[in-house]
């Protein structure tokens, strides 16, 4: 069995359409967890405050960043 040239580019063409789809998909799927895991967290976080208004993101990156609900936990 012989292949020719031109079966051994489609079958190589095809291996690497195939690695980028499901290179495509594992990248999605990544950033999908990872957005729900933040999207979850502030919202576990901001809820055990009853803190039930809005927080942009510098907001909430100053209230994880200097541990504002460790004061508010104890009250």
């Amino acid at each position: 069995m012989t292949l020719s040239y031109i079966d051994a580019i489609q079958l190589i063409l095809t291996i690497i359409c195939l690695f980028c789809i499901f290179s495509y998909i594992a990248y999605s799927f990544k950033s999908n967890i990872k957005l729900y895991k933040s999207l979850s967290t502030k919202c576990s976080q901001t809820t055990a405050l009853n803190y039930k208004e809005y927080m942009t993101v510098e907001d909430y990156t100053a209230y994880e960043k200097f541990h504002i609900w460790r004061f508010y936990v104890h009250f």
